[in-house]
C-alpha cells in the first residue's frame, strides 16, 4: 500500500468516527449471562448492554419482541450511547404496576433511547398516584426521540408518563431532550401529566404529538414545569431555561382547571419558572372536554408565548391564558403575547381573552401583533373586566380569518397499527404524522390574513415544520410557501422536507438567547444548533471530512497529473524516490 493510499484509508477512518464503534445485539431470545453482545449471542436486556458495552460512541440494536421489567441506566458515559429499536415501535418496553425506563445518576448519562413503545397498559382503576412509566432524576444529557410513550394505568402505575427531576442538592436535570414522541392518554387520576419536571435546570420539548385517546376529566396538564431549580452556588444557566416548541397538541382530556402547558404549581416563594419560550407549537380544540385555557401560569416571570397557532373549540374559562399565583408565589410578571393566531371559525371564543387572579402584574404583560378570529361572533370585551386583556389591547391586532382548516371532526389520532405497521392513517412514523396533522390543520389556506402579517423581530427563523421563514413572516406557527393569492400547502411542501433527511438531522430552531431581552431589544434571532448529546460528535464529523476532502483532493490531484505528464515523467519520479 502506497503512503497516500495509507493517508486516505485515515482519513476515512476520521471522516466516520462512529466507524470505531461497536454495534451490539439485544433479544428476548438472548442471554444476559452468556451473551457477548453479537448478532449470534444477544443479550437479553437493554440493562444488561449498558453495563457491558465499551465507552465509544456504541449503538444498541433491540431486536422486536416485549421486554418486561425494569430498565435501570446505572452507568455514565462519555461518548453519546443510542439505544434504538432495530424497527421502529416493534420493541416494546413494559413493566406494569412500576417504574420502565429508570435513571437516577447524578452524572450525564449521555445516551439515546429512540424507536420504542413504552407503556403500561390502561385497564387499571386509578385510585393512588404512584409510579411514572420514565423517570429521570438528577441526570444529565438524555435524549428520548421518536418513541411511542403512552398509558400508565396499570396497577402500581397511575402517574406521569416521564417525570424528570431533581433529588439533590445542587444538582439537577440538564440537557434532557424529549423530541419527536407521540406522548398519550394521561393516567385518569387527579395530578397524572403527560410530562412532569419538578426542579430541573432546563429541558427542550420539542416535535412530539400530545394528546388522549381516554374521555376522562381527572387528570392534569399535558406539560407541565412546576418549579425551577434553585441553586445555591450562584450558577448561570442557560437562556431560555424551558423550551416548549414545535409540537402539536390535541383531543384534551383532563380536568377543568388544567391547561395543555402549566408552567408553576407549587406555590413556591420565588418564580416557579424564569426566561423560557412556547413556541412554533399546533394546538387543536377537538375535544368538547373543558380546559381553563390553552396555556397556564402561576407565579412566573419572563415568559414568551409566541408563533403559535391556537384553532378550534376549547370550551372553558378562557380561550388563551390563566396566569396568577398560588399561596407563596410572587406575581407573575413579563408575560409576552406575539405573533400568534387565537382562531375558532365555529364562533365559540365567548368568554374571557386571559384571566387573571391573585398577584398578577397586568402593566408588564405584552399582547402584541396576534391574530383574533371568531367567525361571525364578536370577541369578548367587557366579561369579567377587573385586572383582563382583551384582543382589543392588541396594537397591531390582526381580526380576520386565517384560513386553516374548520372542521376538527374527523381527526384521525396518531395510534400505531402494528399489525398494519403503520398509524391508522397510514402513515409510517411520528414525524410523518407531526407533518400530516400540521398540513391539514395547522396550514394557511389562500387569502389568510395571516400572511405576511406577524413582526419578523420577534418571530423564530423556522416554523413548526423547520421550514425557514421569509422576510415577511406568517403569524401563528406555519409559514406558507409562495404569494397570498397561492395556494395553500401542498405535497411538495412536506417532499422538500423529506429531500432534507431526518427530523433529527435537520438544523434546529433559532436560538433565543433569552425569552425577554432578544424580543425587547428587537433582534432577530440567530439560526444556531441546539446544544445536546450529538455536538461534540458533529464537530468532530465535521473535522474529519475536512480531512477526508484535502486527501482526496490530494489524490485526484495526483492522477491527473499523471495523466499530464505521461508515464516518463512517474518514472522520473519513481527514480528519485529510490
Amino acid at each position: 500500500m502506497t503512503r497516500l493510499s495509507t493517508l486516505l484509508c485515515a482519513g476515512l477512518a476520521l471522516a466516520s468516527p462512529g466507524a470505531l464503534a461497536g454495534t451490539y445485539t439485544v433479544a428476548t431470545t438472548g442471554n444476559d449471562t452468556t451473551g457477548d453482545g453479537s448478532a449470534a449471542k444477544p443479550w437479553a436486556t437493554i440493562g444488561a448492554a449498558l453495563k457491558s458495552v465499551p465507552d465509544d460512541g456504541s449503538t444498541i440494536l433491540v431486536k422486536d419482541g416485549t421486554y418486561k421489567g425494569q430498565t435501570l441506566i446505572a452507568r455514565s458515559f462519555k461518548k453519546l450511547v443510542t439505544v434504538r429499536a432495530e424497527n421502529a415501535y416493534r420493541a416494546k418496553l413494559t413493566n406494569p404496576g412500576g417504574v420502565v425506563v429508570a435513571c437516577y445518576l447524578a452524572a450525564p448519562g449521555n445516551f439515546k433511547l429512540a424507536g420504542f413503545e413504552i407503556t403500561n397498559g390502561s385497564g387499571f382503576a386509578c385510585t393512588v398516584r404512584q409510579n411514572p412509566l420514565i423517570h429521570l432524576q438528577d441526570v444529565t444529557d438524555v435524549t428520548l426521540e421518536d418513541n411511542l410513550i403512552h398509558d400508565n394505568a396499570a396497577a402500581g402505575g397511575c402517574n406521569e408518563l416521564i417525570k424528570v427531576n431533581s433529588g439533590t442538592p445542587n444538582v439537577a436535570p440538564r440537557n434532557i431532550q424529549i423530541a419527536g414522541n407521540a406522548i398519550y392518554n394521561p393516567a385518569p387520576i387527579e395530578g397524572a401529566d403527560l410530562i412532569d419536571c419538578v426542579a430541573i435546570e432546563d429541558i427542550d420539548i420539542r416535535d412530539n404529538l400530545f394528546f388522549s385517546t381516554l374521555p376522562q376529566t381527572a387528570s392534569t396538564s399535558y406539560v407541565m414545569i412546576k418549579s425551577q431549580k434553585q441553586f445555591s452556588d450562584g450558577r448561570v444557566v442557560r437562556s431560555p431555561r424551558f423550551k416548549v416548541y414545535r409540537n402539536v397538541f390535541l383531543s384534551w382530556a383532563g380536568a377543568a382547571d388544567q391547561a395543555f402547558i402549566l408552567f408553576g404549581e407549587d406555590g413556591k416563594p420565588y418564580h416557579e419558572v424564569t426566561d423560557s419560550l412556547i413556541e412554533n407549537n399546533l394546538l387543536l380544540g377537538n375535544s368538547s372536554t373543558p380546559t381553563v385555557a390553552a396555556f397556564q401560569l402561576k407565579g412566573v416571570k419572563d415568559i414568551t408565548i409566541r408563533a403559535n397557532t391556537i384553532v378550534g373549540d376549547l370550551p372553558g374559562g378562557s380561550f388563551a391564558l390563566r396566569a396568577g399565583t398560588e399561596v407563596d408565589n410572587p406575581s407573575t410578571e413579563g408575560v409576552r403575547l406575539v405573533n400568534n393566531i387565537w382562531s375558532d371559525p365555529t364562533g365559540t371564543m365567548t368568554k374571557r381573552f386571559i384571566n387573571t387572579y391573585g398577584k398578577a402584574v397586568i402593566a408588564s404583560f405584552v399582547l402584541e401583533s396576534n391574530l383574533y378570529w371568531n367567525g361571525a361572533t364578536p370577541l369578548p370585551s367587557n366579561y369579567f373586566t377587573s385586572g383582563t386583556i382583551f384582543p382589543a389591547n392588541d396594537p397591531k391586532g390582526v381580526f380576520a380569518d386565517p384560513k386553516t382548516a374548520v372542521d376538527q371532526s374527523a381527526i384521525v389520532l396518531p395510534i400505531w397499527d402494528a399489525a398494519k405497521g403503520s398509524f391508522q392513517s397510514g402513515q409510517p412514523t411520528i414525524r410523518k404524522e407531526l407533518e400530516r396533522l400540521v398540513a391539514s390543520y395547522g396550514a394557511l389556506g389562500a387569502g389568510s390574513a395571516a400572511q405576511d402579517a406577524a413582526d419578523a423581530k420577534q418571530m423564530p427563523a423556522e416554523d413548526i415544520l423547520g421550514k425557514p421563514r421569509d422576510s415577511k413572516p406568517d403569524l401563528g406557527a406555519y409559514e406558507r410557501v409562495g404569494s397570498p393569492s397561492s395556494e395553500g400547502a401542498k405535497p411538495g411542501d412536506l417532499a422538500r422536507l423529506d429531500a432534507a433527511g431526518p427530523a433529527a438531522d435537520r438544523a434546529a430552531p433559532a436560538s433565543f438567547d433569552g425569552a425577554k431581552s432578544a424580543v425587547e431589544a428587537g433582534t432577530p434571532p440567530q439560526t444556531g444548533g441546539e446544544s445536546g448529546c450529538g455536538c461534540a460528535l458533529a464537530a468532530e464529523t465535521t473535522a474529519s471530512g475536512a480531512w477526508l476532502a484535502l486527501l482526496a483532493a490530494l489524490l485526484l490531484s495526483r492522477r491527473a497529473r499523471s495523466r499530464r505528464e505521461g508515464p516518463a515523467a512517474e518514472r522520473f519520479r519513481a527514480g528519485r524516490r529510490r
